[in-house]
C-alpha cells in the first residue's frame, strides 16, 4: 500500500540522517590537538621502513588528510572545513589557507583511488587514535 510505503520511507530517511550525523560528527573538536598529532604523525612516519621526507607534498597531503577526517568529516560529504582547523594547518604546514583548501579534491581523490595513500592513511589514523584519547 501506498501509505505503508509513506511510513517506511519516513523511518529509513531518519535512519539515514542518523547514520549521516554519526558519520559527520569529529573524532575531536579540541584544534590544540593538532600539533601534537603532527608531532605523533611524523614519528608515525620515521618508524617506517623507508620514511618519506617530512617535507614532501605527499605527507603534507595526507596529514591533511587526516586532519580532516579527525576534525570536520562533514568535508568529505560536501561541506566546509571549519576555520580553525584551517587555520592551525596553515600554521603547522607553513602554507596559506587557501591552500590547505585547494588540496581537498586532490586528497579525495588520491584516497578513493589510490590503494597505498588509503591504507597508509587508516593505518596511521588507526595509530594516532589508539595513542591520544579523547
Amino acid at each position: 500500500m501506498e501509505l505503508e510505503d509513506i511510513f517506511t520511507l519516513k523511518e529509513e530517511r531518519q535512519q539515514l540522517k542518523d547514520k549521516e550525523r554519526k558519520l559527520l560528527s569529529p573524532h575531536y573538536t579540541d584544534v590544540n590537538l593538532i600539533p601534537k598529532i603532527y608531532d605523533l604523525y611524523l614519528k608515525i612516519l620515521d618508524k617506517q621502513a623507508c620514511p618519506p621526507r617530512h617535507d614532501s607534498i605527499n605527507t603534507r597531503k595526507k596529514f591533511i588528510f587526516i586532519v580532516l577526517l579527525l576534525f570536520t568529516p562533514e568535508k568529505f560529504a560536501g561541506g566546509r572545513i571549519d576555520g580553525s582547523v584551517r587555520e592551525k594547518l596553515s600554521d603547522i604546514l607553513k602554507c596559506s589557507k587557501s591552500a590547505i583548501s585547494h588540496q581537498c579534491d586532490d586528497i579525495i581523490f588520491l584516497y578513493q583511488h589510490y590503494k597505498n595513500f588509503k591504507y597508509g592513511v587508516n593505518d596511521i589514523i588507526e595509530k594516532i587514535t589508539s595513542t591520544i584519547k579523547d
